[in-house]
């Protein structure tokens, strides 16, 4: 019974204190034909990169699509998580009760218990990446790339969900 305890330590520790949101805005206000140089330039929240780096429609469009993504890595972390935590709990309410009829029962209960852990584990982990890897800081790396003419990736370009944000700003815009 190591397991769950080992478990359920790791996801109260994980969820305790390791999640931290921060819309803090710039100090100073840039006009929107200036790249701002603070090192800290990256915590800004949608609007303002929108007002700072939104000069065309790609730069809105990748700006929106960064954005979409990573609410939605936000809330598939928090769903993961808390799927785990409950399941947990539940898992060792059900390995801790005597209310089990017959093993049949132990052996099915344990083993959906077990795979709904799995899963929201697996939710939890999912989300983290996809959180890391649609970070503010990298939407800040790829505008400023985009701004002096580097391009955008190719992976980015051909993702459903930048084209569709684009044709959305070219219907608004043009």
């Amino acid at each position: 019974m190591l397991l769950p305890k080992l478990t359920r330590s790791f996801f109260i520790l994980l969820l305790s204190g390791s999640f931290h949101f921060s819309n803090a805005s710039s100090f100073i206000r840039i006009s929107a034909d200036t790249i701002p140089s603070d090192k800290n330039d990256y915590k800004i929240n949608r609007k303002e990169f929108l007002e700072n780096y939104g000069k065309d429609d790609t730069s809105r469009a990748l700006i929106n699509f960064y954005f979409i993504k990573r609410n939605r890595a936000i809330t598939l972390t928090f769903i993961g998580g808390g799927g785990s935590v409950i399941a947990n709990i539940a898992l060792n309410s059900f390995l801790n009760s005597n209310s089990v009829a017959s093993l049949g029962d132990l052996i099915v209960g344990y083993g959906l218990l077990n795979l709904s852990v799995a899963v929201a584990f697996t939710l939890l982990v999912i989300g983290m990446v996809r959180w890391l890897v649609f970070s503010r800081r990298k939407l800040l790396s790829i505008l400023r790339n985009y701004n002096l003419s580097k391009g955008v990736s190719r992976n980015i370009l051909k993702s459903r969900s930048f084209k569709r944000q684009l044709s959305l700003e070219h219907k608004s815009h043009g």
